[in-house]
């Protein structure tokens, strides 16, 4: 750590860094009101993360008042129309509409819809619904120990849905979908 007349600047170990704490920090000294040096500083940021919810949220709402086809939100362009539009969008007729048999799954790690939306899917849904929360399982339907994070889904991309949704899927489709009058055996193909 490093206090100088405007800042305090702390450099992070390789394994802090490893640890997801990713970089270092540098903070107007005017903010600083005390410091403490701890043995194990792992251990003493465990629990403390952004809030990615309320940052999310707080996307929505940046995105919403601009009034541009792009926007820049946290240095990243943006399709800011068609988010807009999207967050605009109320399903709630289009889902009372369905009435063909729907599979709705998500994972309590989903940062861009909100697991309990599924509650209110199934109430408008006029038809056979059946929906699951996964646990551990991010918006792309992958897999995520540990907690939620937007920056993992780079990572997660490239790995195959997980196979609980697959199974749910396979099964859910043996369940919905009629026998077929003439089966074909796979060898017989």
């Amino acid at each position: 750590m490093t206090v100088t007349a405007d800042a305090v600047e702390v450099r992070l170990t390789a394994a802090e860094k490893a640890a997801a704490l990713r970089a270092g920090l540098r903070v107007p000294r005017s903010a600083v009101r005390s410091v403490e040096i701890v043995d194990d500083a792992l251990g003493a940021a465990r629990g403390v993360r952004t809030d990615l919810v309320a940052k999310v949220t707080k996307n929505h709402e940046r995105i919403r008042r601009t009034t541009t086809d792009v926007a820049r939100i946290g240095g990243v362009r943006v399709n800011a129309r068609w988010t807009r539009e999207f967050l605009d969008h109320d399903p709630a007729a289009d889902l009372a509409r369905i009435h063909a048999p729907v599979l709705a799954v998500t994972g309590d790690k989903d940062l861009q819809v909100n697991p309990e939306d599924l509650v209110r899917m199934a109430e408008l849904v006029p038809g056979p619904i059946e929906t699951h929360v996964i646990p551990d399982l991010s918006h792309i339907l992958r897999r995520q120990p540990g907690p939620p994070s937007l920056r993992a889904y780079r990572r997660e991309v490239r790995e195959p849905i997980d196979a609980r949704v697959t199974e749910l899927v396979i099964g859910w489709l043996a369940r919905t979908l009629p026998a077929p009058a003439n089966p074909v055996h796979p060898a017989n193909l």
